[in-house]
């Protein structure tokens, strides 16, 4: 399909039809693009690090790989080699932030990524950063040109997001769901934050959420939030909202634009336990509660000061995303019983 140059409403059609399209071809081909000598030198090791991790499976950990100042164990090229570059330049080419490459990778179970003439399963490159972070593999491709970028992230939710497909063949998961997860993806059409995860979505015909490319970036997104709002009644999409920080000409005033949906009508002041105070993780609380909660008894009951204090804590929130009820208090109150 061709996406950029494709009639408008044209356009619209054809992307409603790609999780259809993904999910009963045979096979789906992910071109990574033109491969150089050099190229194949990472293409290979990528193969040498997946064969090492099953043929290692279950074994204690080798603590010489995640230090690169150590010659690699088992015949990896040393951390100065090029193929390490060359590995690192194919995972940061510019499709594993796709966020297309989602259904591709979700709805068919027989992709190939191919990069020149070189073909790897679907998996080879997703799993790489999260073997280099435990420690399963060595870290020479993980250099600064991946630190502070997508790359990482945008290839952890594909891992995850695989690995939860195989344990859950429906997924079962929501628009709000999957907008969470892939916000760290960069669509060439920001309206495509929302219409590449349709085909996926379990609440995408309930929402009725038709891709419209005639509508601009805000009107897709605004629409897609009302009609969440309204269907789940929750204010979670919210929480992916950033307001607008400007300063005037002598950073001396700060101007934020935003939404207003509550107002803080008491603050006890800045929390210093951390800095000050005993070390210890009890020491530090009982240190909290005695001397940090001492400012809110003064403006409230010690009842609601109490209640303020705990339900901070923890945010409000308890397991999935709830509102922590008095029975969390009940909990607190034990807890502090034992303390004392």
């Amino acid at each position: 399909m061709d996406q950029e140059y494709a009639d408008i409403t044209e356009r619209s059609k054809q992307v409603q039809l790609m999780g259809r399209i993904y999910s009963n071809d045979a096979r789906v081909i992910t071109h990574n693009g033109p491969a150089s000598p050099t190229d194949y030198g990472g293409l290979n090791l990528s193969r040498k690090l997946l064969d090492y991790t099953k043929s290692h499976q279950g074994e204690p950990k080798d603590p010489r790989l995640p230090v690169r100042a150590f010659q690699y164990p088992d015949g990896f090229p040393d951390a100065r080699d090029p193929q390490w570059g060359a590995l690192r330049s194919l995972l940061t080419r510019r499709w594993s932030t796709q966020v297309w490459m989602v259904q591709e990778f979700l709805l068919n179970k027989e992709l190939l990524i191919v990069c020149g003439k070189f073909s790897l399963p679907w998996n080879t490159f997703t799993q790489l950063p999260r073997l280099a972070a435990d420690g399963e593999v060595p870290e020479g491709f993980v250099g600064r040109s991946m630190a502070g970028t997508r790359i990482p992230n945008s290839l952890s939710v594909l891992d995850v997001l695989c690995a939860e497909r195989e344990e859950n063949p429906d997924l079962n998961m929501t628009v709000l769901e999957l907008l969470q997860w892939c916000h760290v993806m960069s669509p060439t059409d920001p309206r495509d934050k929302v219409y590449a995860v349709l085909g996926l979505a379990c609440d995408s015909d309930r929402l009725g959420i038709i891709p419209d490319y005639s509508m601009d970036t805000a009107q897709v997104y605004r629409d897609t939030t009302v009609r969440i709002l309204e269907m789940h009644q929750t204010l979670d999409i919210l929480s992916r909202a950033k307001p607008k920080i400007k300063f005037d000409g002598q950073k001396s005033q700060l101007r934020v634009q935003g939404v207003i949906l509550d107002h803080i009508t008491f603050s006890s002041g800045r929390l210093d336990f951390f800095t000050q105070g005993p070390t210890g993780s009890f020491d530090r609380f009982r240190y909290l509660y005695d001397e940090q909660l001492r400012s809110w008894r003064e403006s409230r009951s010690q009842a609601e000061a109490v209640e303020v204090f705990w339900r901070t804590l923890i945010a409000n929130i308890v397991y999935e995303q709830r509102e922590a009820s008095s029975e969390v208090g009940e909990w607190y109150s034990a807890y502090v019983g034992l303390l004392k």
